[in-house]
């Protein structure tokens, strides 16, 4: 009877465990793409682009940062920046709806961003 509350238990585990690794998956995938401010100011282009392999690159007036990303849960990002030699590691609340992006980060710092066309 143990074997048996043993598998009963290992099932509602994996049970627990899957939707929150398929919303991770959904994240990892929405999040692919180009983004832009919603609120940009008119004298400063941005672009985030986040590609399939993890790379992450952010260019504003035409220079660009290149880092890397990792969706660690369904709802937070961990955006690691080589800026100016400085490594700047930093771990973002993440939520996707359609074609908007918010973003929160450690120091409540709320960005909001649209799909680029």
């Amino acid at each position: 009877m143990s074997k048996l509350r043993f598998v009963a238990l290992i099932f509602a585990t994996c049970a627990l465990w899957v939707p929150e690794a398929t919303a991770q998956k959904q994240l990892a995938q929405h999040i692919i793409g180009q983004w832009q401010p919603v609120e940009e100011d008119k004298f400063t282009k941005v672009l985030v682009e986040f590609s399939r392999d993890g790379q992450l690159l952010i260019t504003i007036n035409g220079k660009s940062i290149m880092g890397k990303y990792r969706v660690l849960s369904d709802n937070e990002v961990e955006v690691t920046l080589d800026a100016e030699g400085k490594v700047v590691v930093e771990k973002l609340q993440v939520t996707i709806s359609n074609d908007q992006m918010t973003t929160i980060d450690s120091k409540g710092q709320k960005d909001v961003f649209r799909r680029a066309k």
